[in-house]
């Protein structure tokens, strides 16, 4: 099983600086096993609620109507919930997108 698909349930327990075949880590499966760990502790951080929405749709890729079925509320709420603040006002006419760095 690929790491990726293991994620959400703490994929990467082997020793620090090993694969699991006991030899050193190349630098492609540093860069996956960093990238893992951020998703894992951004995903833990979000509250229950806005966890579910975020695994369900950027994980299991289920559509935001459908999302609204499965946890009973409208498809606003779970636009609202899956598209950050920032995006939905730049993506609004005449509004610039906001961005980090210069």
């Amino acid at each position: 099983m690929a790491p990726e698909a293991d994620l959400l349930a703490g994929a990467w327990t082997e020793a620090a600086g090993e694969n699991p075949t006991g030899e050193p880590l190349s630098e492609g499966e540093i860069v996956v096993r960093e990238r893992a760990e951020a998703v894992r502790l951004g995903v833990a951080a979000l509250s229950p609620p806005l966890r579910v929405i975020a695994v369900l749709f950027e994980f299991e890729a289920i559509p935001q109507a459908e999302i609204a079925v499965i946890i009973g509320c409208t498809p606003k709420a779970v636009e609202n919930a899956a598209v950050p603040r920032a995006d939905r006002v730049a993506s609004r006419p005449g509004q610039r997108r906001l961005t980090a760095g210069p």
